[in-house]
């Protein structure tokens, strides 16, 4: 006797199939401006080319896209964690804005616009499948990692290496491997905005709102400083260069010093370590002197904190936090001019959030907290 699966409807083997061709409908398709009727000469060579472009191009790469995402499919049917996903509903949710974020940021990258998603009828039924089959991928990835995060264990059975004095450990760890690279690019890499920066210091032509007015001065003070007591600018650079890996580096070791105090086993400190020390893209921040990196080491250590007041809000009652947590969102808003939308926009949510935990007077306290450097 058949099961319900069987006699559901579609069945099993269409709905696979039918996954599978949108998602690699999506994998493959090619987004291009709108078709123009005036390239034609009739109404009906329009409506050819219309449906040439829809249906893109079904070659052997196609065909072997179609093949594999298949069998991924089918893998993730009969490890029956599909329903696992449908608990998280957060997920569907989040797979569709993905896949929008996705095509419409590649049509404003390629076209400065919309018109590859929105253009004509052509590209928004393109649009629509692809925006289909990309949430169908996304969400079948989400599942799986949700499925990865639930049937392992990361957390530590015993005392390793980053049991005590994790911050210190790693943040030495991180900056001594940052320092080769530093001193090998000896006084440090400078991009055109730091050279302009450097400038307006120096020269004394005025100041440009362009770039952020504090680094400005940090990074250009330091280089005068250096002319000034060692005779030397390069020396003055070399000392901003100290200070800025000294930032990011205390910022990648806060995330490791959160995560080990949450019981995260050796190895995947290890692993995140490891990330930090050997990606190059850390290494050239490392060497390079831009206004990005001590941005980017603010945000991660106020993306820290506020998840610490959102796990929990008795935090808030420490004067060591708040002033620490006050001091990581000036650094957020002085070192990038849109560091204040940030500070705004995550500031409200935690805002919402924690009010429903406190009475009148306490939520006081919490509008100070989340947008006092903001006025």
């Amino acid at each position: 006797m058949k099961s319900t699966n069987d006699l559901s409807f579609p069945p099993a083997f269409v709905r696979l199939f039918f996954k599978s061709f949108l998602t690699a409908y999506a994998l493959c398709v090619v987004f291009r401006a709108p078709l123009d009727l005036s390239w034609y000469e009739t109404d009906i060579d329009y409506a050819i080319a219309s449906v040439y472009e829809l249906l893109g191009k079904y070659d052997i790469r196609f065909l072997l896209v179609l093949i594999i995402t298949f069998a991924f499919y089918h893998v993730e049917n009969r490890k029956q964690i599909d329903g696992m996903a449908a608990q998280k509903k957060s997920s569907r949710v989040l797979s569709v804005f993905l896949a929008f974020c996705l095509l419409v940021g590649q049509s404003y990258n390629a076209a400065g616009t919309s018109e590859w998603c929105f253009g004509s009828m052509v590209n928004f039924v393109k649009f629509v499948l692809t925006l289909a089959g990309f949430s169908i991928l996304f969400h079948s990835l989400i599942t799986w990692f949700y499925f990865f995060l639930e049937t392992h264990d990361f957390t530590a059975g015993k005392e390793h290496f980053f049991s005590r004095h994790t911050f210190r450990k790693a943040f030495l760890i991180i900056f001594g491997s940052y320092l080769p690279f530093l001193l090998l690019s000896f006084p440090g890499n400078l991009c055109w905005d730091a050279i302009g920066q450097i400038e307006q210091v120096l020269g004394g032509s005025g100041y440009s709102t362009h770039h952020p007015l504090a680094h400005t001065l940090l990074m250009g003070g330091l280089v005068k400083g250096g002319q000034v007591l060692f005779h030397s600018p390069e020396m003055g650079l070399f000392l901003y260069m100290i200070l800025q890996d000294m930032l990011l580096a205390g910022a990648l070791a806060g995330t490791i010093a959160v995560l080990s105090k949450r019981g995260a086993g050796f190895g995947v400190l290890l692993c995140i370590l490891l990330l930090y020390c050997i990606t190059p893209v850390y290494s050239n921040m490392a060497s390079t002197a831009i206004k990005d990196v001590p941005y980017a080491a603010f945000v991660t250590g106020y993306v820290i904190c506020l998840a610490l007041v959102l796990e929990r809000p008795e935090r808030m009652k420490s004067r060591k936090f708040v002033f620490v947590f006050l001091l990581l969102q000036v650094g957020v808003i002085l070192f990038r001019n849109n560091g204040l939308y940030v500070i705004l926009c995550s500031g409200l949510a935690a805002f919402f959030f924690l009010c429903r935990r406190y009475g009148w007077k306490e939520r006081f306290r919490c509008l100070i907290i989340s947008f006092g450097e903001v006025f």
